[in-house]
């Protein structure tokens, strides 16, 4: 399973479900209809800014695990006057594929829970500079998952049928710290965020596999642990997300 694990950056993709790309695509149709549709004014710049409670629509252009993998944030906001803004947001990715030369399918997965604080440390019109601080507890699965019926021949007559099983994962948890400034622009109850940051953290990688084999009359299982993989490791990265907020 190592070698098939080796394997999967060179293969060919048959089939891919890229949940987050699907979302992105209308996230940036909503951002352009948003920006074409602006009426700026001094009435709107009074009324946003008076809006406590708000919803949130973010991606992230990557994440600790690396570029591939860029989640979509869902947050609610609480402002507190016009300069403190308070988060609890849920960062998850999801991606299913298939490749030709192997029977089963892999299966990435990303999620967390999240809180953030950004204080407006100047604003011009509708535009606000900002700058805050982020910190996310996060768990990510790779897995592949395979499943065969398997029959057992005794010259042209099938004696008996096999059912087997197969899974192996590459699990990865950590925390994350992101302190970041960037620029909203807010007009009647909806804003736009852009956000640039350091992303620091630390994470515990291990992997584990798993076969079962179902006879007739009997079964037979094995578990593999990979010894050399369960390693801790720290990250510095850069960050940018984009969010769009509306406000109630």
């Amino acid at each position: 399973m190592m070698n098939q694990k080796e394997e999967k950056q060179e293969m060919p993709e048959m089939f891919v479900f890229d949940l987050h790309k699907n979302v992105i695509v209308r996230f940036f149709i909503i951002l352009s209809s948003f920006s074409i549709s602006l009426n700026v004014n001094s009435q709107s710049e009074k009324s946003v800014k008076t809006k406590t409670i708000g919803v949130g629509l973010g991606y992230s252009i990557s994440s600790s695990i690396g570029d591939s993998v860029s989640p979509i944030n869902l947050s609610l906001r609480y402002r507190l006057g016009q300069k403190h803004t308070f988060q609890f947001y849920v960062p998850f990715y999801l991606k299913r594929s298939r490749k030709e030369e192997l029977p089963g399918n892999w299966k990435e997965t990303n999620w967390g829970i999240g809180v953030g604080y950004d204080y407006l440390f100047y604003s011009h019109s509708l535009l606000d500079f900002i700058a805050g601080v982020k910190g996310n507890y996060w768990w990510y699965q790779d897995r592949y998952d395979e499943k065969a019926t398997i029959p057992v021949y005794k010259g042209d007559q099938v004696l008996y049928v096999k059912n087997s099983t197969y899974y192996y994962w590459e699990k990865v948890r950590g925390f994350c710290l992101i302190p970041n400034i960037g620029l909203r622009f807010s007009v009647e109850k909806a804003t736009i965020e852009f956000l640039i940051g350091v992303s620091i953290s630390s994470m515990k990688r291990n992997s584990y596999s798993f076969r079962e084999i179902i006879y007739p009359a009997a079964k037979t299982t094995w578990e593999e642990f990979y010894p050399d993989k369960n390693i801790i490791e720290s990250k510095v990265r850069p960050d940018t997300q984009i969010n769009l907020i509306y406000y109630f």
